[in-house]
């Protein structure tokens, strides 16, 4: 996906997305046009690491896990680093779809988003802290749920 975004092939980014997400943000072409529009913050990254899978569980027919991930960004001339995390599910093992987890909504509000998921699944929510290069921010950091 950090591939994908380099090239700024947004078509292909939004082929990974959950289609929630796609639908929530207006359908295939919104999602693009999001994109591109913020296309200078995704060029801003410095740093990005793949961090733990988490929960990795099948429940129905699907296969589900949480992703997690590290970043540090350039914005406005100061160091920014932070966690994110993503629902990922596939069907087959192979091919995956995300929802990144916002840091302001609540376990019941992911899970009426996505019905289908685990019912044991909690939810980590993404940190952020300005003026910390990455390896300062993976020192200290501690994984906080969502309520």
């Amino acid at each position: 996906m950090v591939a994908i975004s380099k090239r700024k092939d947004w078509n292909a980014y939004a082929d990974y997305m959950h289609p929630v997400v796609i639908e929530m943000s207006g359908g295939k072409e919104g999602f693009i046009e999001i994109l591109g529009s913020q296309s200078e913050i995704l060029e801003s990254v410095q740093l990005y690491r793949v961090g733990k899978i988490f929960q990795l569980s099948k429940t129905g027919n699907q296969y589900q896990c949480i992703v997690e991930a590290f970043i540090q960004m350039k914005i406005n001339g100061e160091v920014a680093s932070g966690s994110s995390y993503d629902i990922a599910i596939s069907e087959d093992g192979k091919k995956w779809t995300f929802f990144r987890i916002p840091p302001t909504v609540t376990s019941d509000q992911i899970k009426e988003l996505l019905p289908g998921l685990n019912p044991d699944f909690r939810f980590p929510r993404s940190q952020t802290e300005i003026g910390k290069g990455l390896e300062r921010f993976m020192a200290t950091y501690v994984v906080e749920y969502l309520e």
